[in-house]
């Protein structure tokens, strides 16, 4: 189900299955890892995976795993972290629709991102808030990043009068809608279900060092609805001494 060890074979194993992801398991290496899937586990009914799966395949599920891990850490993501920085931003290059092409890496050290992924016609209300804010937010080192969560490319027709001002992923949109959903859960009760309701808008924040700082979601949180919390929010980002070195590598 959602690695926590209770789907519907469950209750006919013994051992019961692990919570892959508790902290007693996410504390073994991955090299622990990496060989439970190769011999599997003796005693349990963990087989292992050598004939059915390739190197590669099974250090693709290690790392699968410790996305489900950090995930599940996620739930506590809030619009407004004060927390030392510990979530990793997912790596990922984008092209806009001008034809321009970086990295998520690409704006260290210079902006924070405020990366929105968005639906049309739900989210056309924020998109346009951002528009008219966002001159002020470039002047605060902020940059804005849309992306379309199931194909939303004619922004122009959504919007009615004009386009948006900020940069709008076009090819990749797809593949950064389904990292970062992965960070949707909450701690609400529908969160709680094996595979949570798809939300039709999140914004993220993530600092110049590329650490993920806040989250919203608007069905469930409250806060950057009010601009004024959100520029609360980036001002105290901005007045933050870094006390956390940048990661060497991001998650992919």
């Amino acid at each position: 189900m959602a690695g926590h060890g209770d789907g519907p074979a469950a209750p006919g194993l013994w051992p019961r299955p692990a919570d892959l992801t508790a902290p007693p398991t996410v504390a073994h290496t991955d090299g622990d890892l990496f060989w439970w899937l190769t011999y599997g586990i003796i005693g349990s009914a963990m087989p292992g995976f050598a004939g059915v799966l390739q190197p590669d395949e099974r250090w693709e599920v290690v790392q699968f795993l410790r996305a489900l891990a950090v995930t599940e850490e996620a739930r506590l993501l809030a619009p407004l972290e004060s927390v030392t920085p510990w979530l990793v931003a997912p790596e990922f290059t984008y092209t806009t629709e001008d034809g321009a092409g970086r990295s998520l890496s690409d704006h260290h050290g210079q902006d924070i991102i405020l990366l929105v992924l968005f639906s049309l016609p739900e989210s056309v209300d924020r998109l346009r808030q951002l528009h008219d804010l966002y001159p002020s937010l470039r002047v605060r080192g902020v940059e804005v990043l849309g992306v379309p969560l199931h194909g939303s490319r004619d922004i122009a027709h959504a919007l009615g009068q004009g386009t948006v001002g900020y940069p709008i992923v076009r090819d990749e949109a797809a593949e950064i809608a389904m990292t970062y959903t992965l960070f949707r859960r909450t701690w609400s009760a529908e969160d709680r279900r094996p595979e949570p309701p798809m939300p039709t808008h999140l914004e993220f924040l993530i600092d110049r060092q590329g650490y993920i700082r806040a989250r919203w979601i608007p069905r469930t949180q409250q806060g950057w609805e009010e601009m004024a919390s959100f520029l609360t929010t980036i001002e105290a980002l901005n007045l933050e001494e870094p006390t956390t070195e940048e990661p060497e590598e991001h998650l992919h």
